[in-house]
């Protein structure tokens, strides 16, 4: 059995739509979630600057074993009193657990010493830009989706599967979570769609809400696909 797993984390202090499966369109979407995208940290060193009232910046962080990390500063008095992404692309790619990282004094507001511990990235059961890749090349079906989420309220919002063609409109369509919740009383933060009737492929994207402060774990159940370059070694054999 083939599975796919990629877990999704919102710290940012709102709801935030994450791109599960994206198409290829022109423009690459940019709350594609990405390998090693930070979901928290914390604060090491506070940093010191000039006194000033409560006030927030946006600016970029630097450092570590990854890229692209855009911050929202809340800096208080003297130093920052905490780091947030607003989105799911501001957490950048590639970082790892434990690294270190800073901001430029200018972004905020002159305040020196400041660092930032990453304790959570993103995951997968493989690279998630492999599987992306992978369905972009060899269309799949999909025969269930596990979904486990720390926060109930997870189970409140439906998968959207968004058709993409460039010469038609195409119909959208909803998975409603709260469908399912009955399967799993028990425990009301898990559930299995066993009943559903998806397709990955290059012209489906495929996006869910996920509430502040939760953290979700989706696995894809994974069955036919449709490989080109397998069939042809078959025939060739």
């Amino acid at each position: 059995m083939k599975t796919f797993s990629s877990t999704i984390g919102n710290t940012s202090g709102a709801a935030s739509t994450a791109i599960l499966i994206p198409s290829y369109a022109p423009s690459d979407p940019g709350n594609v979630i990405k390998s090693g995208q930070i979901y928290n940290g914390e604060i090491l060193e506070p940093g010191n600057g000039e006194f000033g009232a409560t006030r927030f910046r946006a600016a970029n962080l630097t450092g570590g074993s990854g890229t692209g990390a855009r911050g929202y500063f809340r800096l208080f008095g003297d130093h920052v009193a905490g780091v947030s992404f607003l989105f799911r692309a501001n957490g950048g790619k590639n970082y790892l657990p434990g690294d270190v990282l800073s901001a430029a004094p200018a972004d905020i507001d002159n305040i020196v010493g400041f660092t930032y511990q990453v304790n959570k990235v993103s995951e997968a059961t493989s690279s998630i830009e492999d599987f992306h890749t992978f369905i972009k090349e060899n269309p799949t079906r999909v025969k269930a989706i596990k979904i486990v989420t720390n926060n109930a309220e997870q189970l409140a919002q439906s998968i959207n599967i968004l058709p993409k063609d460039a010469f038609k409109s195409k119909e959208s369509r909803q998975i409603h979570l709260a469908l399912y919740t009955t399967e799993k009383a028990r425990n009301p933060k898990i559930i299995t769609i066993d009943d559903v009737d998806l397709q990955l492929d290059n012209d489906t994207e495929i996006n869910v809400i996920i509430p502040d402060a939760t953290t979700t774990t989706f696995t894809f159940v994974l069955g036919e696909s449709f490989n080109a370059a397998e069939i042809l070694n078959k025939e060739a054999q």
